[in-house]
């Protein structure tokens, strides 16, 4: 995910400086100075980075890959005063808060709903029992979203009292987010925690692509023939380059059709393409989108206040004005909180690519 996010806010950087900087009104550019730091995947490494990079001098932070990442810079950003801007952050954590935090993406909630009312419209959890695999070293996101779908399926089957039972099993992978790899995971000893996989419908797996694709393969030699759910944070290739034939059939949410072929969205992905030699994901996608809401945020601000410096609770209080903005596959929608609206649709891998089927 860093990788792609660092060049979805490239290309933005780079399109918008080959015409002399960010437009922020007729006749009014200023160039974008892009700084780029590594947090090393870890929350002290969050909030080193974010640090570095206030007292660089910067006027907002992108960022972070993971919601547990960006929790811990957030930490820093709210006490600087600085604006955070997070094209990935989804968990319900940061919804309806009145800070320095805004983002281009739906809360985990949004993500779960449509997943829990999926797996029931489609009949795919008959007996109502579904396995669940959480990966805690991105707690943030991954407790909130697992716990958010717990609760949308109990809530659909109008019972809390164990119409919809979920057994959770969690475990901490230090390494994920930090490109080395799962290597520390026993894949095989965490699923026998599950008892007999052919007592559920489904596995639901919060877990990084890595993971995912490793649990797939596994679960599947083993004999399950259920139902795979994914969660947003593994939706990506090298989910499918890792988990090969075995992810096949697997379910997401996600926030755009991939098939969609209005000509904004082919002409984005054609322009990346001729950039960086592949296809964007969602993570590139929106964290190109954050310089386009950046840019709606500084436009309706005083010429007066875009000299030089500007300053934390200037731009806050314009992105909190901010209720639309253009996004890659069409208008963002966003409420006063800096929380995104957008609709969801569900997508399966189908022959080694993200198809919709709701």
């Amino acid at each position: 995910m860093g990788i792609d996010e660092r060049r979805g806010i490239t290309l933005a950087v780079e399109e918008m400086n080959s015409q002399g900087g960010m437009q922020l009104a007729p006749g009014l550019r200023r160039p974008v100075n892009l700084r780029i730091l590594d947090d090393g995947g870890t929350p002290e490494g969050a909030r080193s980075a974010v640090s570095r990079l206030i007292q660089g001098g910067v006027d907002v932070v992108i960022g972070l890959q993971t919601s547990g990442l960006t929790a811990a810079g957030l930490e820093v950003a709210q006490e600087n005063r600085t604006v955070m801007i997070s094209p990935s952050a989804t968990s319900k954590q940061f919804s309806a808060r009145d800070d320095y935090f805004f983002r281009v993406v739906n809360s985990t909630q949004d993500e779960a709903r449509s997943l829990a009312r999926y797996l029931e419209a489609n009949d795919l959890i008959p007996r109502r029992r579904i396995a669940m695999v959480v990966d805690i070293s991105n707690a943030v996101y991954t407790l909130a979203w697992s716990e958010d779908l717990e609760y949308f399926l109990r809530e659909l089957a109008d019972t809390d009292t164990g119409d919809s039972v979920i057994f959770e099993q969690t475990f901490y992978n230090a390494l994920e987010g930090s490109g080395d790899g799962a290597d520390d995971v026993d894949y095989p000893g965490v699923l026998a925690e599950l008892g007999d996989l052919g007592d559920y419908d489904a596995l639901v797996i919060a877990t990084g692509a890595i993971d995912a694709g490793f649990f797939a393969q596994i679960i599947r030699q083993q004999g399950f023939t259920g139902t795979l759910v994914g969660s947003r944070w593994a939706k990506s290739m090298d989910l499918i380059y890792t988990g090969g034939p075995a992810v096949e059939g697997m379910i997401f949410s996600e926030m755009y059709d991939p098939s969609l072929e209005t000509p904004e969205f082919l002409d984005f992905i054609q322009r990346f393409q001729s950039r960086f030699g592949e296809d964007p994901n969602f993570s590139s996608m929106h964290s190109y989108e954050t310089m386009l809401y950046l840019q709606a945020g500084l436009s309706t601000m005083d010429s007066r206040e875009l000299r030089g410096h500007i300053e934390g609770p200037a731009l806050r209080q314009a992105l909190s004005g901010v209720r639309r903005f253009p996004g890659v596959t069409g208008p963002v929608e966003v409420d006063e909180f800096g929380d995104a609206r957008r609709p969801q649709v569900v997508l399966r891998i189908e022959n080694r690519a993200y198809r919709r089927i709701d």
